[in-house]
């Protein structure tokens, strides 16, 4: 998994933590920044969760952190 989270440049999800930005939260560029880690961070769980068979999905859906799942 860690392989092909590569190769989609979604890796850095599994290790890093979420930006925390909120001094400048009404700078437009700053809000960018958040939509598009927040926007990355839901695909990367969606490709693991997808890679799943549906007994373990079942399971594993209700997880809401990357690095837990």
């Amino acid at each position: 998994m860690s392989f092909y989270l590569t190769t989609l440049y979604l890796v850095k999800f599994l290790y890093e933590e979420t930006p925390n930005l909120l001094d400048n939260k009404f700078n437009p560029t700053v809000m960018v920044v958040i939509d598009t880690w927040n926007y990355c961070y839901f695909v990367c769980m969606d490709y693991i969760l997808n890679r799943l068979d549906n007994t373990f999905y079942d399971v594993y859906y209700l997880i809401k952190s990357v690095k837990v799942l």
